[in-house]
């Protein structure tokens, strides 16, 4: 019996020993620098942008303003393309991971309509539209004005970024 009880203590001692030395002494604090990208919002990055790619179409050119300064310079800008509607463009981590914050309010339009992005190959807006994005505008209520962020993955930096309000 003496013998049973030393051989428990000792597998006792040996399995208090072998757990105690898995488990860490102190929990450690996360020093670690967070860069601006990382600490974006979650669902950026997890990935949660839209990337719509709809066939090109016969767009109004000379109603198309250029915004692919916003992109190299890592900036924002906004745009009234009318008295209701206004847009604002995010690009502070598009070079990074291509992905770009659109924001636009209806104040009074009752009506729905789109922003759509082009991307064209050159600093023009002119030949073939490499890519072509819609972004809904809300329909405004009443007195109630409508908002749309959304978080839109570029399908490409090349070439240039134009907007325009859908026709």
């Amino acid at each position: 019996m003496k013998s049973f009880t030393r051989i428990l203590g000792a597998l006792l001692a040996t399995i208090a020993l072998v757990t105690g030395a898995a488990l860490p002494e102190e929990p450690q604090l996360d020093t670690r620098i967070i860069t601006e990208s990382q600490a974006m919002p979650i669902a950026r990055r997890q990935g949660g942008c839209m990337s719509l790619d709809i066939p090109p179409r016969t767009v109004d050119r000379a109603h198309q303003t250029n915004f692919q300064w916003v992109i190299r310079e890592e900036g924002r800008t906004d745009w009234n393309p009318n008295n209701n509607v206004h847009v604002l463009i995010d690009a502070q981590s598009t070079e990074i991971d291509h992905r770009l914050t659109v924001e636009i309010t209806n104040r009074a339009q009752r009506f729905g309509n789109a922003v759509v992005l082009s991307r064209y190959a050159g600093d023009t807006n002119t030949g073939p539209i490499q890519d072509q994005i819609r972004i809904p505008v809300g329909t405004a209520e009443g007195r109630n004005a409508a908002f749309v962020s959304r978080c839109i993955r570029l399908p490409s930096l090349h070439g240039s970024w134009w907007w325009q309000l859908e026709n």
